[in-house]
């Protein structure tokens, strides 16, 4: 979002409301800028794919012996959470966006 969206959408919205959409911008902005850079893409990759192998070993544990592993199991809690919280934030992230552009888009008359 580039300044001028910001300015622009204080002047149409101008509220409260309207400056808490900016200031979670602002606190998540640096956790989008580590996400969009390749160390955090690679992060990212890295916790999806050890998401889906441990889904995949703790079903095929339970299918050969009727038990999983408790060290994967705690494994997978451990990255889904961070997966939950990562993506918590994006969504947040993107709805604010999306807001401000949208406040923008009608004040044009679009």
């Amino acid at each position: 979002m580039t300044p001028e969206d910001r300015k622009e959408y204080l002047l149409k919205v101008g509220n409260k409301e309207g400056r808490n959409i900016l200031t979670v911008i602002d606190k998540l902005r640096p956790f989008i800028n580590a996400m969009e850079s390749e160390i955090g893409k690679a992060l990212l990759d890295e916790d999806i794919t050890d998401h889906a192998h441990l889904l995949n070993q703790i079903y095929d544990s339970i299918v050969e012996t009727g038990a999983a592993k408790q060290e994967d199991v705690i494994r997978l809690k451990v990255v889904h959470a961070r997966l939950v919280r990562i993506y918590a934030k994006l969504k947040s992230y993107a709805d604010c966006v999306g807001t401000i552009q949208m406040t923008i888009r009608k004040g044009e008359g679009a």
